[in-house]
């Protein structure tokens, strides 16, 4: 009210200062919405790293220690010639990651390690009904091994196999054909022989 009572004049709101509160508005909205945004990536990616934590996990009464990023699940199947396969697996993104023992007993060890060895991934090849891509002769701690790969329509295999004693051990990838797997050798080269205990 002014002075003679009468309702003072309230100054026209203009469409310039409309637009300015408007951009004031959206301005904070899109602040707020990103900040969200990045909270959510965060969180997400944090998820993520938690989900792939690699760690060793190590099995006295098989001899073995490796590293997978996630624990692996035990299972045992029958394999050729009476024997048993004592499996220890982890999904990962489209594959999975294995490690496989079969101990042959001391009265079936072969002359030629390495026949023995070849014969193991000939087998595994024609199971999966997959092409031997290439083969090389290897070692790990002075006893004999074979790396190779191998590719069947749908899933490229990478194995190492190691012949300790009459214990065979099988490290194994498998993942689409035609791509990589960017653990492949964080995996393999973790494998570490431990002196076997006998389980209680």
């Amino acid at each position: 009210m002014n002075k003679a009572g009468l309702p003072r004049e309230v100054a026209p709101v203009t469409l310039d200062a409309r637009f300015a509160a408007v951009r004031r508005h959206l301005e904070v909205s899109v602040t707020l919405r990103r900040l969200v945004l990045v909270t959510l990536l965060l969180l997400s990616l944090a998820l993520v790293a938690q989900a792939q934590e690699w760690k060793t996990y190590s099995y006295a009464t098989e001899g073995f220690r490796i590293s997978m990023p996630s624990e692996p699940q035990f299972q045992t199947s029958p394999v050729e010639g009476g024997y048993t396969l004592h499996a220890y697996a982890t999904e990962i993104p489209n594959g999975a990651l294995l490690v496989g023992v079969v101990d042959y007993g001391t009265t079936n060890v072969s002359d030629d390690p390495y026949a023995r060895l070849e014969k193991g991934m000939d087998a595994s090849l024609d199971y999966w009904k997959a092409q031997k891509l290439r083969e090389t002769k290897i070692t790990i701690d002075g006893h004999p091994g074979i790396e190779f790969e191998g590719e069947s329509d749908s899933v490229h295999w990478f194995g190492r196999y190691y012949l300790v004693h009459s214990v065979l051990y099988e490290v194994l990838a498998g993942y689409p054909a035609g791509s990589t797997y960017s653990g492949l050798h964080q995996f393999t080269d973790s494998f570490r022989l431990m002196p076997r205990q006998n389980a209680e």
